[in-house]
């Protein structure tokens, strides 16, 4: 059984106040939802959620609280299942770096090599208002999701200097 098969509470980042808090989401409360986004307790800034294996630097790290911050922005977030563990985190610019390579030519390897075998389904919502269908994705849906990511993480490379 997974990890987090029992409901568990998410990790909320503040990049302002180099804080992290667990706490339900606000579409766990009636009239919260994913338009309203999650706020800082201290600064009532936003907050990034950061998924339930993040373990956040001390508050004083701020190097390590910027590489935290620059892989939020690049999409890289600590969500699983909790089977494989948190997975790794890089603790300094030259360890982003690296690791932003290496992501990125796992991007550009997977969006080459589409297996049309192995496509992933996604839910359509029904016009009509009833039940969501599933459908198969296309390749070429598939390397646009890679390309999409590959191009982000261009971006937050450029960012790194």
């Amino acid at each position: 059984m997974c990890r987090y098969a029992a409901p568990y509470k998410p990790h909320l980042a503040c990049f302002a106040c180099r804080k992290s808090f667990k706490r339900r989401l606000s579409t766990d409360f009636e009239g919260g939802g994913p338009d309203r986004p999650e706020r800082c307790p201290q600064c009532g800034g936003p907050m990034a959620n950061m998924g339930l294996d993040f373990a956040p630097p001390k508050q004083r790290d701020v190097k390590a609280w910027q590489v935290v911050e620059s892989l939020f922005e690049a999409g890289q977030t600590f969500h699983s299942c909790g089977c494989s563990g948190p997975g790794y985190r890089p603790r300094d610019r030259a360890a982003l770096r690296a690791y932003y390579l290496r992501l990125l030519a796992d991007f550009e390897h997977a969006a080459i090599n589409v297996d049309p075998d192995t496509l992933p389904r996604v839910r359509v919502p029904n016009s009509a208002g009833g039940r969501p269908r599933w459908r198969t994705q296309t390749v070429d849906e598939v390397r646009a999701y890679w390309n999409d990511r590959a191009r982000a993480l261009r971006g937050a490379l450029a960012a790194l200097g």
